[in-house]
């Protein structure tokens, strides 16, 4: 099965479907994901009130912001600094 990323809808459902007291198995199969999924979502978004589609997708989006890739020459400083640096001649590296 292709991998697939869970959206903030396939979340509510989950959430519908927990409290209809589906299966896993049948939760995945309905969204189209690998079980797997579907049970590492319950684990790592249930707090001990249960799980919260819309507390469990603030959460990726807070954490989906803060692992991409820093940018290395936002400060100004840092950009001067470099500039200075390479017109003396230092390697880019």
């Amino acid at each position: 099965m292709k991998y697939k990323q869970l959206t903030a809808a396939d979340r509510g459902v989950i959430e519908g479907l927990l409290q209809a007291e589906y299966t896993q198995e049948a939760m995945a199969k309905m969204l189209g994901v690998d079980p797997a999924t579907v049970s590492r979502e319950i684990r790592e978004g249930s707090t001990p009130t249960g799980y919260q589609a819309k507390t469990t997708q603030l959460d990726y989006e807070r954490k989906r912001v803060s692992c991409r890739k820093k940018k290395k020459l936002q400060s100004p400083q840092r950009q001067k600094y470099l500039v200075r640096k390479l017109q003396l001649g230092w390697s880019p590296e």
